[in-house]
Order: structure tokens, then C-alpha cells, then sequence
């Protein structure tokens, strides 16, 4: 009778241990599936700085007298990350490329416009949501840089 005590509570541990793990991976995936999807990429600019904010990734201060060249680009090729976040919505962190080298980056990855903007601290490439977003956002640059 004793055994079977042992049977019974070592079968009720086991079926709380299953649940348990069971709701520790559906947090997991809950969690990845919203990171994966979700996120936005935040860039102000003001008569001193580009502000950039990302989701998922370090804010990034970026001084105007420090910019040499600002460009606008389609399809560049955006290479490997070596630091950073990568989803299906964002590309965000450091990345080497053949074009650039090592450099920062944070795009929307379904928009295939970019604002390269070459600096004397290194290359960063920034867009918008959309092609359109992304000119708009490039024209305000320029317009602070003159």
C-alpha cells in the first residue's frame, strides 16, 4: 500500500511538472511570435541631432555636425548582422556589408528605400515604413543640414 502512495504522488508531480513545462514554452513562443511581428523604429530630428528609437534595440544619438554624406538608396544590400535584433518586421544593430564595412543599421525590412548617412563616427542606415516615409524623412535631413 505504501508503494502505491508513491505511485499516486509521483504521478501528480509529474503531471504538474508536465503542465508546468508545457505553459514555460507557450510563454517562450507567445513571446518570440510578438517580438518577431511587432516593433517600430522611431527617427526625430532637431537642430542638433537624429534621434533614432528602436523596439528592440539600443537608442541611437546621431550629432549633425558629424555627418559628411547623406544619401537616398534602393535595394542596398544589407550583409550580415554581427550585433543586434533581426525580425520579420526590423533589422536593427551593427552589420557588415562589401558597400559599408561594419556599420549601424535600423530599417523596416519590407521597405527597400534607405537613407545611407555617412559620418566621421562610421555609416548608418536608417528608413521609414515606406518608400514615400523614407524620402520624406531624407528630405528633412537635408533640409537640416543646409
Amino acid at each position: 500500500m505504501v508503494y502505491q502512495e508513491d505511485d499516486e504522488l509521483s504521478s501528480k508531480n509529474n503531471k504538474k511538472l508536465v503542465i508546468g513545462v508545457i505553459v514555460f514554452v507557450a510563454a517562450i513562443l507567445i513571446i518570440t511570435t510578438i517580438t518577431l511581428v511587432t516593433g517600430d523604429i522611431k527617427t526625430t530630428i532637431n537642430d542638433r541631432e537624429i534621434n533614432i528609437i528602436g523596439s528592440y534595440w539600443s537608442d541611437y544619438a546621431l550629432n549633425l555636425d558629424v555627418i559628411e554624406d547623406v544619401s537616398l538608396k534602393d535595394d542596398i544590400n544589407l550583409g550580415k548582422r554581427t550585433n543586434g535584433m533581426g525580425s520579420i518586421k526590423l533589422s536593427e544593430g551593427s552589420f557588415k556589408n562589401a558597400e559599408f564595412g561594419s556599420y549601424t543599421l535600423y530599417v523596416y525590412n519590407k521597405c527597400k528605400s534607405y537613407i545611407p548617412i555617412d559620418t566621421t563616427e562610421g555609416m548608418v542606415v536608417i528608413n521609414a515604413e515606406t518608400p514615400e516615409a523614407t524620402k520624406e524623412l531624407y528630405e528633412k535631413i537635408v533640409t537640416k543640414l543646409k
